[in-house]
């Protein structure tokens, strides 16, 4: 039976799933919950979760009602998914993957990645999800269990360049922009809190098998300034796994105060092994990407080969 909560939020869903943008909708979010009469509170004691199905931009996911982001993503999770996926990201799993492929997903977050490509790969295929923080890994594993989903792979593990039993990530104060990554003095109140975390790097969790993986076809790298460590952590497997593409979030030296010019350290690590780096926008098209050009942020695709066009379409 459908909790009188979940209908309620089912019903505020309905009034905004044609919302453009995700601008605003922090603030619209509260709104929202005042009109339901009484605010959905932000507590852990009692989770409920409420599917926001699959649309043209995102894929359906299992969130948790009782956290505030999560909440402000139910509502609006079209206008989240044309955020995260707008720009060459879904060209990106179109080109590299089909039916019975393997997807990394390193950051997965909520899932918006991973569960497109769970889409394209299918039930033959297998997509191995990524995600330290609790609240985020709990309702990504809760939306792996929805039907279609069922080659997905969760991991409650951070990476980085080596092991550690415990270490210290980084709790956003606004959205899911954690990381393992400590800010630079004087911008502390980007972190609300931290809590330890288990780190492992991919050379290692392939040996031991807890990566059952002997070919991958695209691997995704977002993990809030950290992604050169998770490279660095992974030089021996991507020979084993011939080089696959790597889509990665980067930053040039004005694009993060607490690590900037993280696209310079992945072509350090990248270039000598054979990849190269381009740009791809929502059409597919590529275009070679060097120093200098990535000032602020973007989302590289360093590969082997120049990537052919693709289709932006999400299926």
């Amino acid at each position: 039976m459908v909790s009188r909560r979940i209908r309620k939020a089912l019903l505020l869903r309905s009034l905004t799933r044609h919302y453009p943008t995700r601008r605003g909708t922090g603030v619209l979010a509260p709104a929202i919950d005042a009109i339901a009469r009484g605010r959905l509170p932000d507590s852990a004691l009692s989770s409920e979760r409420a599917v926001a199905p699959r649309g043209r931009w995102n894929p359906d996911l299992a969130l948790d009602l009782d956290h505030a982001f999560q909440r402000q993503i139910f509502y609006f999770t079209p206008a989240f998914g044309h955020g995260y996926l707008s720009g060459g990201g879904p060209a990106v799993l179109a080109r590299f993957l089909a039916p019975g492929g393997t997807f990394v997903d390193i950051g997965a977050s909520l899932g918006f990645y991973t569960f497109l490509a769970a889409r394209r790969v299918g039930a033959n295929g297998r997509v191995h999800a990524f995600e330290p923080e609790p609240v985020a890994y709990d309702s990504l594993r809760a939306s792996a269990a929805l039907p279609g989903h069922e080659c997905v792979r969760c991991h409650p593990l951070a990476l980085s360049d080596a092991p550690a039993a415990a270490m210290t990530f980084h709790l956003s104060t606004v959205g899911n922009s954690h990381s393992l990554v400590s800010e630079a003095p004087g911008h502390s109140g980007r972190y609300r809190a931290a809590i330890q975390v288990e780190v492992e790097t991919i050379d290692r969790l392939r040996r031991s098998r807890r990566l059952a993986a002997d070919r991958v076809d695209l691997v995704k790298i977002d993990v809030e300034g950290n992604e050169a460590a998770v490279v660095a952590g992974m030089t021996e497997t991507l020979e084993t796994w011939r080089k696959p593409p790597l889509y990665i979030e980067t930053r040039g030296p004005e694009g993060s105060t607490r690590s900037p010019d993280t696209f310079r350290r992945l072509l350090e690590i990248l270039e000598p092994r054979g990849y190269r780096s381009y740009l791809v926008d929502r059409r597919g098209a590529s275009r070679p990407v060097s120093v200098g050009k990535v000032r602020t942020w973007a989302d590289v695709l360093f590969a082997t080969e120049p990537p052919s066009s693709g289709s932006s379409a999400p299926r």
